[in-house]
C-alpha cells in the first residue's frame, strides 16, 4: 500500500513536476519582485531542508484526529481553504451545498481553523500531516530531491538556495491529498486558489484520481498564473477569462491538456454598501510598504477631520506589521483592520474612499460603493496592474496633492460604475450578493450530469467552453 502510494506519486510528479506545483517559485519569480529580491538571513539548501523538516514536525498529527467517513450515500464535495480570504469567498457556496444536501468535507491550514468559532468548525478538519505521510514526503524527497535541485539550479539557483523547502512542499501535500481524497472518494472537490503549492497539490491529485475538480476565482487574477486545469471555473466575470485564455501555455509540456467550462458567475465575497456619509478614509498596504507615504495620507486625513484605516494584506511580513503597529497603534484618529480577524466587508462598510496600490481591493470597493483611489510608489511593479484605472472603475491619484483637492472637494472623482460588470458578471443583476448560492446550484446539477443552457448559447475557444451569467438556466 505505501510503496504504491509512493509509485503513484512519483508518476504525477514526472507529469506536473514540483517546480509546476510551486508554480509561482518554480515559473514566476521573475514576474514577483517582492519575492525574487526578498531579504533572507540564512540562505542554502541544508537551511532549507531543514526548514522543510521543522514544518514537517510542528504540522504532524499528535493526536487521533476526527474520523472521516468514506463512501457515504450522500453526495459529497471535499474542499481544501489555505488562507482567511479563501475562507470567505467559499463560505456561502458552501452553506448552500449544504443546504442542497451535499456533504461537505473541509481540510483547512491550521490558521485558518484556529479563525473559526467553535460552533463553525463542525465541517472543519484542520490539516495535519500523519506518520504514513511524513514517511512518504521524506522516502519522496530522497528518490526525487536530487533531481529536483538540479533542475532548480540550472535555471535560477535563487530557487534552490532561498525557496527549496518550498518545492519540498509538494510531496507533502501531495502525500496528504492522495490519503483522503483516494478514502473519501469524493463527487467533486472544490477550491479558491489555482496557483499556490498546497491547492495545486490537491487539484493535482484529484485529477489524477479521476475526481471532478472546480476552482472558484476569490481575487484578481493575473497573465503569469497557470492555465486553468479543473473541470469546471467559476470566474467572476468577462475580464477574468480574457485573462485565462491568455495563460493557456502556462502548463508543463507533459500535463495533459483539460477540457474546461467556465462560469462568469460574479465575485464571491458579501459585500455591505457603504454609507457615503461616511468620514473614513481607508488605506490598503501591501508588500511594497511605504511607510513616508502612509505619514503623508494620515496627516492629509488628520487636517481634514477624517479617521484613517490602516489594513495590511494578508501575507504581509511579520515584522511589517509590527512596524505598522508600533507606530500607529496608539493614534486616536488611526484604526487598525487585521485581515486575519476582520474580513473586508466589514472593513469598506465603514470607508467613504480607499486608497491602495496593485490590489484587487479596488474591485471590492467599487462593488461596496466605496470610492477606491490607485496610488502605487513602487517601481518593482507595473502601473494598474489589474486595470482597474484604464477601465474607470478607480481614479488615479498620481500625487497625493490630488487626494488633498479630492477631500477638499475641487475635484470630483467620477468611475464608470457600467465597467464593474465586465470584472463582477452579478453586478446590478438578481445574483449580487447571491452569488454563493449560483456557484451551489450550478454545482449541484453538474455534479448530477444536468443540463444549465442551451447548446447554442455556449461558446468553444481552445479546449474551453465559456457559460455567461444571461446563457445560464437557473
Amino acid at each position: 500500500m505505501f510503496l504504491g502510494k509512493v509509485k503513484e506519486i512519483s508518476t504525477l510528479l514526472n507529469e506536473e513536476p514540483e517546480e509546476w506545483l510551486c508554480y509561482i517559485y518554480g515559473q514566476q519569480i521573475e514576474n514577483y519582485p517582492h519575492l525574487a529580491n526578498r531579504k533572507v538571513k540564512r540562505r542554502g539548501v541544508l537551511f532549507r531542508l531543514l526548514r522543510y523538516f521543522y514544518f514537517l514536525f510542528k504540522n504532524l498529527e499528535t493526536k487521533s484526529s476526527r474520523e472521516i467517513n468514506s463512501n457515504p450515500s450522500t453526495m459529497v464535495i471535499v474542499v481544501y481553504i489555505g488562507s482567511l480570504n479563501q475562507l470567505i469567498s467559499l463560505k456561502s457556496t458552501m452553506q448552500e451545498l449544504k443546504r442542497f444536501g451535499f456533504d461537505i468535507r473541509v481540510f483547512c491550514e491550521p490558521k485558518v481553523f484556529r479563525t473559526l468559532r467553535p460552533s463553525e468548525r463542525v465541517d472543519f478538519n484542520p490539516l495535519y500531516f500523519s506518520i504514513s505521510d511524513l514517511i512518504c514526503s521524506l522516502t519522496l524527497l530522497v528518490l526525487k530531491g536530487w533531481s529536483l535541485y538540479r533542475r532548480l539550479g540550472k535555471g535560477n539557483r535563487l530557487r534552490s538556495e532561498m525557496f527549496f523547502d518550498r518545492f519540498c512542499l509538494s510531496y507533502s501535500y501531495l502525500s496528504f491529498f492522495y490519503r483522503n481524497i483516494s478514502y473519501i472518494r469524493p463527487s467533486c472537490v472544490l477550491t479558491a486558489n489555482d496557483h499556490n503549492v498546497q491547492n495545486r497539490c490537491f487539484i493535482a491529485i484529484a485529477n489524477y484520481l479521476d475526481c471532478r475538480t472546480a476552482y472558484l476565482q476569490h481575487a484578481s487574477v493575473s497573465k503569469f498564473f497557470p492555465a486553468l486545469s479543473v473541470d469546471w471555473a467559476f470566474l467572476d466575470g468577462k475580464a477574468s477569462e480574457e485573462i485565462y485564455v491568455k495563460c493557456q501555455t502556462n502548463r508543463p509540456d507533459r500535463a495533459s491538456r483539460k477540457f474546461v467550462s467556465i462560469f462568469h458567475t460574479g465575485q464571491k465575497k458579501i459585500l455591505t454598501t457603504s454609507d457615503r456619509g461616511n468620514t473614513s478614509i481607508g488605506l490598503a498596504v501591501n508588500a511594497f510598504i511605504d511607510l513616508e507615504t502612509i505619514e503623508s495620507v494620515y496627516n492629509l486625513t488628520l487636517f481634514f477631520g477624517y479617521k484613517l484605516h490602516l489594513r495590511w494584506h494578508p501575507t504581509q511580513e511579520s515584522v511589517d506589521i509590527e512596524q505598522l503597529k508600533r507606530k500607529y497603534g496608539s493614534r486616536d484618529s488611526v484604526i487598525l483592520s487585521d485581515p486575519s480577524k476582520e474580513d473586508v466587508a466589514s472593513y469598506l462598510s465603514r470607508l467613504r474612499y480607499l486608497v491602495a496600490g496593485n490590489s484587487s481591493i479596488h474591485l471590492e470597493a467599487a462593488l461596496a460603493g466605496v470610492v477606491p483611489l490607485y496610488f502605487e510608489t513602487s517601481d518593482f511593479v507595473s502601473w494598474d496592474y489589474y486595470g482597474y484605472v484604464k477601465k474607470g472603475i478607480s481614479f488615479d491619484l498620481q500625487n497625493l496633492e490630488t487626494l488633498r483637492d479630492i477631500l477638499n472637494e475641487k475635484v470630483k472623482v467620477e468611475l464608470s460604475l457600467e465597467s464593474l460588470r465586465y470584472y463582477s458578471a452579478t453586478y446590478q443583476t438578481v445574483w449580487q450578493n447571491r452569488e454563493g448560492e449560483l456557484v451551489a446550484k450550478l454545482l449541484v446539477r453538474l455534479c448530477h450530469g444536468g443540463s444549465f443552457t442551451s447548446a447554442s448559447e455556449v461558446q468553444y475557444q481552445n479546449n474551453t467552453r465559456i457559460i455567461s451569467l444571461e446563457s445560464m438556466d437557473i
